[in-house]
């Protein structure tokens, strides 16, 4: 049983997600982070939030499947995003061994 506050969590997590930054990130992460989205290209994409905003108002529940399905794509966006930090010591590694300095 989804609880409606777990619903409008995700909501705000896949918000949160929407207004990030994509400048400088490695194209390959960059595209598939934006296909994704609820903006994106993908069959299994995010959700909008605003339809799960509705859904959890109004008591109905997506079926377990997606919803599991959705958090995990959610998990996996925000782990992309980590990883793309330029303060992250592995990104900064990565982009010294390639001969991009920080600052």
């Amino acid at each position: 049983m989804i609880s409606p506050l777990d619903i409008k969590r995700l909501a705000l997590r896949i918000e949160g997600l929407q207004h990030t930054r994509t400048h400088g990130w490695y194209p390959a992460d960059e595209m598939e982070f934006k296909q994704l989205l609820p903006t994106g290209r993908d069959r299994h994409k995010l959700p909008d939030p605003d339809e799960l905003n509705r859904m959890a108002d109004a008591g109905e529940q997506p079926p377990m499947r997606d919803f599991r399905l959705w958090t995990q794509m959610a998990m996996k966006l925000e782990s992309l995003k980590h990883q793309n930090d330029p303060r992250n010591p592995k990104r900064i590694m990565q982009d010294m061994i390639r001969g991009r300095y920080p600052f």
